[in-house]
């Protein structure tokens, strides 16, 4: 009784250490392909975020408009004044946790710096323009827009606007995002709507 043992030849070996290397590369690539598009998606979703966080703020401020207006190093200014590329108002809704004695209105002025667009908030109503907090809000942006809805139904590229002051019955702006698209809102303004 012979038992004989039979071995692997070079050949066979080489032969199953280069299939099983194939089926390596391709449960690599496959493997990285599938990592690329999933950073590709969650950059897609951050940008999604970030346009409705800003969509969100700004309607907000808009929503809490209220007609106060400000006391500068120039003088008075409205409680609205804005232009197609930057706004500056005053709005309600300042949050007051520790309950402070404090008012609960604000001015914001929203432009756009380079292809960012930032939200700036003063710390009194009543003080220097140039004092404030700048917050980045979003990057990326080839166009920010503001127009403004005077009582004749016409739309203006400022405000205030010829013989109509106070604030307009209606803003819209409109936001080009890179990679994105344009988004367009009207926000009817509290107070004056009609």
């Amino acid at each position: 009784m012979y038992l004989l043992h039979r071995g692997h030849t070079l050949l066979e070996l080489l032969v199953a250490v280069v299939v099983t290397a194939l089926i390596a590369a391709g449960g690599y690539s496959g493997l990285n392909a599938i990592t690329r598009a999933s950073e590709a998606h969650q950059q897609e979703v951050e940008s999604l975020e970030a346009a409705q966080w800003l969509v969100t703020r700004l309607d907000r401020d808009l929503f809490h408009m209220v007609d106060r207006p400000v006391r500068d190093d120039s003088g008075e200014q409205p409680a609205l004044l804005g232009d197609t590329a930057a706004m500056s108002l005053t709005h309600s809704g300042l949050a007051n946790p520790l309950g402070q004695r404090r008012s609960n209105l604000q001015r914001v002025d929203w432009l756009i710096s380079g292809k960012n667009i930032y939200r700036n908030t003063h710390p009194v109503l009543d003080g220097p323009a140039n004092a404030g907090n700048a917050e980045f809000l979003l990057g990326d942006i080839s166009m920010l827009s503001f127009e403004y809805l005077g009582s004749g139904k016409n739309w203006h590229s400022r405000w205030p606007a010829g013989s109509e002051n106070g604030l307009p019955k209606a803003v819209r702006y409109r936001v080009q995002i890179e990679g994105f698209g344009m988004l367009e809102r009207i926000v009817e303004l509290p107070g004056v709507r009609s």
